[in-house]
């Protein structure tokens, strides 16, 4: 009796964990290449989830260069990941600053922070409103942001150089 009433208890909670935790294969996926996402449906309970491609971004290899297309101004990390430049498609340096310094940000996670993201960011994309209001309120509308090793992050003014501390994580 005790055999026939553990046997009986086991297929129900087999059962209820099978109803509760769809397997794998009723995962499916798309890409969006227009947003650089993945998309997953669970064709069971009908959830969908997306994950940008690449995100968080691989760290940049120092020294980098990033050129806006707009402008054609090249900004330059140096390569001990803390000082960056702004140049003129002329070729002259418009301004070169410490970010970190500059901002009297304190050591976070790191005693060695470096600069490992320099990218300007999709202002229509919907996540980075907040960014686009924050840059907007202090009168500045051309930027790059900058993310450093600590997670500490930013955006430097294009024409001046100052850096708006965005936060860390």
């Amino acid at each position: 009796m005790k055999l026939l009433i553990s046997t009986f208890l086991a297929l129900v909670i087999y059962t209820i964990a099978a109803d509760s935790e769809p397997s794998p294969n009723t995962i499916v996926t798309f890409i969006d290449h227009a947003h650089d996402s993945v998309i997953y449906s669970n064709t069971v309970t009908g959830s969908n989830w997306t994950r940008k491609i690449n995100y968080p971004p691989p760290p940049i290899s120092l020294p980098y260069t990033f050129r806006d297309a707009d402008s054609g101004i090249v900004f330059y990390v140096e390569s001990d990941g803390r000082h960056v430049s702004a140049i003129s498609p002329e070729g002259k340096i418009l301004w070169s600053r410490d970010p970190f310094l500059d901002a009297h940000l304190e050591h976070y996670r790191t005693d060695a922070p470096r600069i490992i993201y320099l990218s300007e960011v999709d202002k229509t994309d919907e996540p980075h409103q907040w960014i686009v209001n924050v840059m907007a309120h202090k009168g500045v509308s051309k930027y790059v942001c900058i993310t450093y090793n600590s997670s500490q992050s930013g955006c430097l003014d294009f024409k001046t150089g100052d850096f708006t501390f965005l936060g860390q994580d």
